[in-house]
């Protein structure tokens, strides 16, 4: 029976690694996709210009830049007020629904709730 039980969790473990392993090489060939919708703002650091698109369903949004190559970009959730960097949620207590965010440039924290 212990043998039976170890096979079995041996087993297991395989195919979770396997399942592990299929998924980095989705991700790694196709990426993550993030379904956006609503305001999504675009800036440009050279110029100076920002751009406000604003979608009411998801789409699938390409940007490329001269010669169709890849533009530099960034995910922001909520700025950070003292550097304007991208704030990153590290913890997130259940009891509470508090978030603890920390700025992925200057290290700035700060507590969020999560109730509306």
């Amino acid at each position: 029976m212990k043998q039976t039980a170890l096979a079995a969790a041996l087993v297991a473990l395989i195919v979770l690694l396997a399942g592990i392993l299929v998924l980095l090489v989705q991700i790694n060939r196709h990426g993550l996709t993030i379904n956006v919708t609503g305001e999504v703002s675009l800036a440009d650091a050279k110029v100076g210009g920002e751009v406000t698109l604003i979608m009411p369903e998801a789409v699938n949004l390409i940007a490329t830049g001269p010669e169709k190559g890849p533009v530099p970009g960034s995910l922001s959730l909520l700025p950070c007020p003292q550097c304007g960097g991208s704030m990153l949620p590290v913890r997130f207590n259940l009891f509470t629904g508090k978030i603890e965010w920390r700025c992925a440039d200057c290290g700035h924290t700060c507590e969020g709730d999560t109730s509306p």
